[in-house]
């Protein structure tokens, strides 16, 4: 939600957008949007690659840390052209962030857990997407800051749950 009100004004901009503004984005923008999710598929890609590279959690590890760092940089008013190429790198570390964990959820767990806990994390992951909607269009109106802290504390929670992961199930037998 808040991706193309930043491209588009950015909240380095004193004017506020009104309602029928945030729904309204010219053509530039809505490719911008286009080719920055082109980033996507290339992002799980390479963390398919990275993983039998560097293992699960590694790559894991890896794309959180880039995650907060491109993100770091959108906290600070750059020009249009920088703040895409940051959003491109955001999405494709977002794209390996989302895929890593349906991998080491059905290698982590036996299989007679399996389905219901990849299950269990698909529903919180869905409850989770409408309230980050919700949220960032609610913290964009009030700071546009707080939409990017809110993406960065939600990167490190899951980071910190896949650190409470024992052992590193790339290369093993799965039962």
């Amino acid at each position: 939600y808040s991706m193309p009100r930043f491209l588009m004004k950015g909240y380095c901009s004193d004017e506020k957008l009104t309602l029928e503004q945030s729904c309204t984005f010219d053509k530039s923008v809505l490719f911008d949007l286009g080719v920055i999710s082109l980033f996507e598929p290339l992002g799980v890609l390479v963390a398919v690659i990275m993983m039998e590279i560097i293992g699960r959690k590694m790559t894991f590890q890896f794309s959180v840390a880039l995650l907060l760092v491109a993100m770091t940089t959108l906290y600070f008013c750059l020009n249009k052209t920088y703040s895409f190429v940051f959003f491109t790198l955001s999405k494709f570390c977002a794209a390996q962030i989302g895929y890593s964990p349906a991998i080491l959820g059905a290698e982590y767990f036996p299989t007679e857990v399996r389905s219901f806990v990849l299950s269990f994390g698909l529903a919180f992951g869905r409850v989770g997407a409408c309230f980050g909607i919700a949220c960032s269009q609610f913290l964009f109106d009030l700071n546009p800051r707080l939409v990017l802290l809110l993406t960065q504390i939600g990167a490190v929670l899951l980071s910190i749950c896949l650190c409470l992961l024992r052992k590193e199930t790339a290369g093993t037998h799965i039962e």
